[in-house]
């Protein structure tokens, strides 16, 4: 009977969650306006009167999205307002993309709580545009990982195998940064454990839309600059290759205390993920631990204090699941989780190849982390009161931190 009644609330309450990310920009959908908005709409009209991308005018980035934004424009009309509405509908799409990606490791109910706190975490940046290139390329790796993780539909086939490589194949055009780093770490996993023919099926996938668009360009005459372009140009824009890769580590050790106590509570993390199963009164302290800080960062105590503490928080998930995911391959445990932990490591190294650490490369490997956390506290109840304190915490105060520092 209690079982009952807790399968009945699941089916009411996973439906509203799912729409939290819409809730809370709801809150200040038409109240702030980034300077970048409407940067794309620039390239949109360019292409609208005939012209080429990279023949007629410079572009660094992958070409998917102007041609996004011009079909759309065409369609529905050029106004932000229009685009923001679009947005909205994404991120709900990237939230039921992520919690059913996470169901496959926790707890319905844990998975959607979970993906929810980590889609409106994304929404923490200086400066959010809802349906921003990034998130749409973020939309398709998601479904990406979710294709992959997905049983056939035909018996004895890897259809889903193509399709994933397909859909990141879409990323890489809407945005190559993220997308890059993905195909080569799990095209070296792959190879590590003799699954040869599943990597060139994904590599198959992931080439088809780049092939189409390559053609495209050269019937247009500029496929070499396209190449030339969203590789060479777009690395020189950025200082050159070595700075692109490695330039924000020493920005990050040059600050000493973040350093020390990154490395201090990077060292407990990993203790901690160890001993779990032997102790679960350290996962609580852990949990607890986390989620207060998370409550008072959204809510914006004590805002400067917190702010450095914040920002070290980024990196904990990345390490430990980075940690977790070496332990993983040379145990050789082929758990699907290992996936997870190879998108959260590729789309944190794709967002240092473009604009720093932020909320939107961590995002994946935060939901990563809490997932294993909350599967090794193995306590229903107060893992999901604790879960929705962060959530109702961020719902009500990440516009807080937006619309403040918007200009």
């Amino acid at each position: 009977m209690q079982k009952l009644k807790f399968n009945q609330f699941q089916t009411y309450f996973i439906p509203l969650v799912l729409i939290s990310p819409l809730i809370s920009q709801l809150q200040w959908f038409l109240s702030y306006a980034p300077f970048t908005e409407g940067w794309w709409h620039v390239y949109s009209r360019s292409i609208s009167i005939g012209k080429i991308p990279y023949r007629d005018f410079e572009l660094l980035s992958t070409p998917l999205y102007p041609y996004f934004v011009q079909i759309f424009s065409e369609v529905f009309g050029e106004e932000f307002y229009k685009f923001r509405i679009f947005g909205l509908i994404l991120h709900v799409l990237m939230n039921y993309v992520l919690f059913k990606i996470l169901s496959k490791f926790t707890k319905k109910i844990h998975a959607v709580l979970i993906s929810s706190i980590s889609i409106i975490f994304l929404q923490n940046s200086n400066a959010f545009i809802n349906y921003d290139y990034n998130y749409l390329a973020i939309a398709f790796i998601l479904i990406s990982l979710f294709t992959i993780l997905s049983k056939n539909i035909i018996e004895h086939s890897d259809l889903n195998i193509y399709f994933a490589g397909v859909s990141l194949g879409l990323s890489f055009l809407v945005k190559q940064s993220f997308a890059t780093p993905i195909i080569i770490l799990f095209g070296i996993y792959l190879v590590f454990n003799r699954e040869i023919l599943k990597a060139a099926k994904y590599l198959v996938g992931f080439i088809l839309p780049n092939i189409i668009v390559v053609l495209y360009f050269g019937i247009n005459q500029s496929s070499n600059r396209y190449i030339t372009s969203i590789f060479a140009n777009a690395s020189e824009s950025k200082g050159g290759y070595g700075k692109l890769l490695f330039g924000w580590i020493p920005r990050f050790i040059v600050d000493k205390e973040s350093f020390l106590t990154l490395s201090f509570l990077s060292v407990t993390v990993l203790i901690a993920i160890y001993i779990l199963k032997k102790s679960a009164r350290v996962g609580w302290i852990l949990g607890i631990c986390l989620t207060l800080i998370y409550v008072l960062r959204f809510s914006s105590v004590n805002i400067e204090i917190y702010q450095n503490m914040f920002n070290i928080i980024h990196f904990l998930p990345i390490i430990a699941i980075s940690l977790f995911l070496i332990y993983r391959l040379f145990k050789k445990n082929k758990s699907e989780i290992i996936y997870l932990n190879i998108f959260s490591i590729g789309i944190f190294l794709g967002s240092m190849l473009s604009a720093g650490v932020s909320e939107l490369g961590t995002f994946l490997g935060f939901a990563t982390f809490i997932t294993i956390l909350v599967n090794y506290m193995n306590r229903t109840t107060l893992s999901i009161l604790a879960l929705i304190a962060i959530l109702i915490s961020s719902i009500y105060s990440i516009n807080s931190i937006n619309v403040k520092s918007v200009f």
